[in-house]
């Protein structure tokens, strides 16, 4: 066995034995390697400041002088100035010394590539609708986003990914003619499902945010299928399968978004039965109670298994 294995074996066991957990181990050690430069945070916020300097300059010169372009100029500003950054962002990862200045490229290039080539769409009035539009935008976009990431493995690359791929595929079922909640849904769980398993390979910061996202979308989107329907009652199983996936995931955002479901529809389905009873009053009493429940069991599970 090598040192270095050696090594890696000890840090298991200490972790096990103090129980430290992944993502307070890869916090520690982001930390750490923060701390090795006290120059690192001063050249992240010049790097920030430089590419939003950057972006605000490119679309204020597009706002002033959008009119007065012919075709050609108005999609190099757009769709030349996105590769460029592209391409510009690239380099900066090959050197430490302005890896950190990669990532607002990396942005700023997610944000004007797709609105360049929707640009040279319509500049060279291409024979196509709005829809076959996106999905050729958005399919571009998510194999550069996704095979620029596996190269990289950067985050901000893992986040254009999904956001595009989420995009592709929404509009691929669209053309499908996929009911536009079922299509919600399947992004929406899509999204979860896919988080869940980053997670397990590694640990990710913008997990809260996606988790935000698939988790409204699928739960208003599978609401409105089954709202008003035989069943409907389901859906209140399928907050409590949301709840379990969030204990999980070890996620206060999926938690908070599930029980917050849960005592919506609860609150929707007593009030569409039960508010012209003469037992209405009876049931707000226990309706409180029961919320109260929800949210001590609730609170009482992310004490013990959410530990984020």
């Amino acid at each position: 066995m090598t040192p270095r294995d050696e090594a890696l074996k000890k840090i298991i066991e200490l972790a096990t034995t103090h129980k430290v957990t992944v993502r307070e181990f890869s916090n520690a050690m982001r930390t750490s390697e923060d701390q090795k430069s006290s120059y690192g945070p001063m050249r992240r916020l010049f790097a920030y400041l430089s590419g939003i300097c950057l972006f605000s300059g490119i679309c204020a010169y597009i706002n002033m002088f959008w009119h007065a372009m012919n075709s050609y100029e108005r999609i190099i500003i757009t769709l030349g100035s996105g590769f460029v950054l592209y391409i510009v962002a690239l380099v900066f990862t090959k050197d430490a010394r302005y890896s950190r200045a990669s990532s607002p490229m990396f942005q700023m290039a997610a944000v004007l590539q797709p609105t360049g080539l929707f640009v040279a769409m319509q500049e060279w009035e291409l024979p196509t609708n709005d829809s076959w539009s996106a999905l050729f935008v958005f399919g571009l976009m998510f194999l550069q986003q996704g095979i620029t990431f596996y190269s990289l493995r950067s985050s901000t690359l893992l986040f254009f990914t999904i956001a595009f791929g989420a995009m592709f595929f929404a509009t691929a079922f669209d053309l499908l003619g996929l009911n536009y909640n079922i299509n919600g849904a399947i992004i929406g769980i899509s999204i979860v499902s896919l988080i869940y398993g980053i997670n397990k390979v590694r640990p990710t910061s913008m997990s809260g945010f996606w988790y935000l996202v698939g988790s409204i979308l699928f739960l208003t989107n599978v609401f409105d299928v089954l709202k008003d329907s035989p069943l409907e009652i389901l859906y209140l199983g399928i907050t409590c399968f949301m709840v379990y996936m969030s204990v999980l995931s070890h996620s206060r955002v999926l938690m908070t978004v599930s029980v917050g479901a849960m005592l919506s529809y609860i609150a929707y389905f007593t009030i569409q039965n039960f508010v012209d009873s003469i037992g209405w009053p009876i049931t707000l009493i226990l309706l409180g109670l029961l919320f109260s429940g929800i949210s001590a069991e609730a609170w009482k599970i992310k004490a013990k298994y959410i530990k984020m």
